[in-house]
């Protein structure tokens, strides 16, 4: 039964985007059945997350009074991207004056203890800096992630190794779409996209057995509210996208094409960058040879039990 009183809040990437782990949460969650959870978001995605929900009263408009109300009430609060997930400006309101009294949960969007900067420049460092104050936990995928964003100023304190809610799924046997590649870019800019996108198909000639699948930034089929199942898929190929290190926790494959210099300097990970068609020709070629390093597993993930949500959530009770 449902404690009315026990209120959580959801957020997700500025309310612009649905972000798969505040999607896993949100569905542990309303499964749970005991807490009275809202999703605050824009107006763009109101109907994604009313498809998940079925109940447009738990829909908020984060730009709306409503939302900061419900800021002031809650007990539990779980974003993936900045506390202004919740509520326009709250990321600042909250390091001036600290006036909640939830329990801050910070989910994040993808593996940032594997990437050394974020984008625009900005350096992983100075963003964990400036969401520190506005966090009581900051989930983790693993005890080496934990490492990294502990050397880059967060309190040890306030990590804890659950995993990645987004790495919860049913041990379903998904059925995979022949052989397809996921072909998945991040935002940019368009001049940039576009070219990426005249590569792939230059080099499509040379794999007439696979279909490469375009999908956008969204982590969502256009046809549905579920999310990218990578086991449908042999490969993805990315720049920088979190969706890689699904696809490798799922044992799929990944390639960086273009990417910035984002990526953790790991030799598993530079085998397979590549910065041109050809470097991209050769890295499918070496993938389905099987001609490539293991990524090894504790670099994303210490878990594989489908229990990450269940742990974060006994992070919420203490």
């Amino acid at each position: 039964m449902i404690d009315t009183n026990k209120i959580a809040l959801i957020g997700s990437n500025y309310g612009r985007v649905p972000d798969p782990n505040a999607t896993s949460m949100l569905k542990y969650l309303e499964r749970k059945g005991t807490y009275n959870v809202f999703i605050l978001t824009g107006k763009n995605t109101m109907s994604y997350w009313n498809a998940l929900v079925g109940d447009r009263t738990k829909i908020i408009n984060r730009n709306s009074l409503r939302a900061l109300s419900l800021l002031f009430k809650a007990n539990f609060v779980l974003y993936t991207h900045s506390l202004s997930d919740i509520f326009p400006h709250a990321h600042h309101l909250f390091r001036l004056l600290k006036p909640f009294r939830a329990t801050l949960i910070f989910l994040q969007h993808g593996v940032i203890g594997l990437k050394i900067n974020l984008a625009n420049g900005v350096s992983l460092a100075k963003y964990l800096k400036s969401l520190q104050p506005t966090f009581d936990i900051m989930v983790v995928s693993s005890a080496r992630e934990a490492r990294t964003v502990a050397k880059l100023g967060v309190n040890q304190s306030k990590i804890a190794i659950t995993g990645l809610p987004r790495f919860d799924t049913p041990n379903d046997k998904a059925k995979r779409k022949g052989k397809t590649a996921l072909v998945f870019f991040t935002w940019q800019d368009q001049k940039n996209l576009r070219r990426k996108l005249r590569d792939i198909e230059t080099i499509k000639k040379h794999f007439p057995k696979i279909c490469f699948e375009s999908k956008s930034h969204f982590m969502t089929s256009e046809k549905s509210s579920t999310p990218i199942d990578p086991r449908h898929y042999d490969f993805v190929i990315s720049d920088d996208s979190s969706i890689a290190w699904d696809f490798l926790y799922f044992n799929r494959e990944a390639v960086f094409y273009k990417p910035s210099e984002w990526l953790i300097n790991d030799p598993a990970l530079d085998e397979r960058k590549a910065f041109t068609p050809d470097d991209l020709i050769r890295a499918i070629y070496r993938l389905h040879a099987k001609n490539m390093t293991p990524v090894e597993r504790n670099l994303y993930t210490d878990n594989d039990d489908n229990k990450n949500c269940q742990r974060i959530e006994n992070h919420l009770l203490r």
